[in-house]
């Protein structure tokens, strides 16, 4: 649901919203409030994929070390992504609904889209490891 979610935003939901609101501003507002939705719903699938990374038997030492950096960067990146978000909300005029600093906004934006696209990235790679340590467990 997490990335499912945030896959589906960025694909769909930011275009359309935008096109309905005849705003990216508008529906900038609606994703700051998204986003942190979305956080909560990481940290619920983190701590469960940790706890099922714990009690998966790994073939190999290597996949197991593997998957332990992986989920750790991954978590990493996702404190990370909750301290950027509070730098993008600072240039942000809430009760006016505008950006107060354009340039700011801009950086804190863009750190935060690439800092989510690589957690994206690196949570395809771990549920490779994951599934694969998995089908190995059947018997």
């Amino acid at each position: 649901i997490w990335q499912g979610g945030f896959i589906f935003y960025s694909g769909f939901v930011l275009k359309i919203g935008a096109r309905e609101l005849a705003s990216d501003l508008a529906q900038g507002f609606i994703t700051r409030r998204v986003t942190l939705e979305l956080e909560k719903l990481g940290w619920i699938a983190l701590i469960i994929w940790g706890i099922a990374l714990w009690g998966t038997r790994f073939p190999r030492q290597s996949p197991k070390l593997t998957a332990a950096i992986l989920w750790s960067a991954i978590v990493a990146i996702h404190l990370g992504l909750h301290f950027q978000w509070h730098a993008v909300d600072r240039s942000l005029d809430v009760s006016a609904h505008m950006v107060k600093d354009a340039d700011a906004f801009h950086v804190a934006h863009r750190i935060f889209m690439w800092a989510a696209a690589l957690q994206l990235l690196l949570v395809v790679i771990l549920s490779g490891v994951t599934l694969q340590a998995w089908q190995r467990e059947q018997p």
